[in-house]
């Protein structure tokens, strides 16, 4: 009877040992409007020229430096919906892809570096408009109209009040002809933030994309965005997260884990 009780108990913590050593390898998802029921994207853009105008439905977002008369200057605000991450997930890596399809006046010999700064502020998608058709939405000078709190600065570029100082990851773009192709913004940073906003989702504010570096006075990038297309096989086409992670165990697994060590070895002696 012993014996037989023993056996049951050392094959239930074996199964255990086996199911951990297949979360230990850990996995990967993408999250993508509308690919796998995932609807969690929110992005706009902010315009300085139309101040007033929400671009919360734009098919596009945008990024573009015009010093040459500060009027066409733009960013774009983007954040994911985390909340279907596994319970105990370990974020290893994450990247954010933009798929870059149109440039402004970039040259042959000229580029623009695009960065991505974690937000500090809160901030609403929104579903176009202007003036009071705007309620709700983020612009340039609000968070969300017709919320009476402004961005520090226009544009969300209040650095260390509206973003983090230093950027997460920067992408240095390149004329682009009549092509197109994915950029990618990876590394320690948006792996840092992604780590951190699965732990606290209610600083999962996004990142805001803005260029920190261009070779000419009027350069600008387009990228599609989760409203790119209504047509489902184009969905393929709007901004991803891809994050890899491993889930830890559950405190019970842990405990079945100790005793597995104790029979083993409680065997080992008898043996």
């Amino acid at each position: 009877m012993k014996t037989h009780i023993f056996c049951t108990l050392l094959a239930v913590v074996l199964l255990t040992l086996v199911s951990f050593a297949g979360l230990a390898q850990g996995d990967t998802v993408t999250f993508q409007q509308g690919i796998n029921g995932y609807s969690g994207t929110s992005d706009t853009w902010l315009d300085y020229y139309h101040d007033n105008t929400n671009y919360g439905n734009d098919g596009d977002i945008h990024v573009r430096h015009d010093w040459y008369s500060n009027v066409d200057d733009r960013d774009t605000l983007i954040k994911f919906d985390l909340s279907s991450l596994p319970a105990n997930a370990v974020v290893t890596s994450a990247s954010l892809s933009l798929l870059y399809y149109q440039d402004w006046n970039i040259g042959s010999n000229d580029y623009l570096t695009v960065s991505a700064y974690r937000l500090l502020h809160s901030w609403t998608e929104g579903s176009g408009g202007s003036g009071n058709g705007r309620t709700g939405a983020a612009f340039y000078y609000r968070y969300a109209y017709p919320d009476t709190t402004q961005w520090y600065n226009g544009g969300a570029r209040g650095v260390g009040q509206d973003r983090q100082v230093n950027p997460d990851a920067s992408v240095t773009l390149y004329n682009i002809g009549s092509g197109y192709a994915w950029e990618t913004w990876s590394g320690s940073g948006i792996t840092a933030s992604v780590a951190a906003w699965y732990a606290n989702p209610s600083q999962n504010l996004g990142w805001v994309l803005d260029y920190s570096a261009y070779s000419d006075s009027q350069d600008g990038v387009i990228f599609h965005s989760s409203n790119y297309s209504t047509s489902p096989p184009d969905y393929v086409w709007r901004p991803k997260l891809q994050i890899d992670y491993y889930v830890t165990p559950e405190p019970a697994t842990m405990a079945l884990l100790g005793l597995g060590g104790l029979l083993l070895r409680r065997k080992r002696s008898k043996a």
